[in-house]
């Protein structure tokens, strides 16, 4: 099942909100062994990216879009050996007498 999903990024103080998004996790491993001035020039261009594919609004939000895929599995169930049903057996009938 693949989905489609839409969420507001709210404006951050410094930068693009989808970089303040993304920072801790895709963009950690590109930015970790770059020192400070690689690390500001390449957070530099990557903003003025997406300033271009996410458009900020007036209050400086973006609509941002992301695709999601779901994987449904579902172990099988255990194969169990089907037998013949067991005949109901009444229980002998108890006759009093006199009744």
């Amino acid at each position: 099942m693949e989905n489609q999903l839409y969420s507001t990024l709210s404006p951050v103080g410094i930068g693009h909100p989808v970089c303040e998004f993304t920072q801790s996790t895709i963009l950690r491993p590109f930015v970790d062994g770059m020192d400070w001035a690689q690390r500001a020039a390449f957070i530099s261009q990557y903003e003025a990216k997406l300033d271009a594919a996410y458009p900020r609004k007036p209050d400086g939000s973006i609509l941002f879009s992301f695709k999601r895929t779901f994987l449904m599995i579902q172990k099988a169930a255990p194969r169990v050996e089907k037998r013949a049903p067991m005949g109901h057996v009444r229980p002998k009938e108890t006759r009093y007498a006199g009744t």
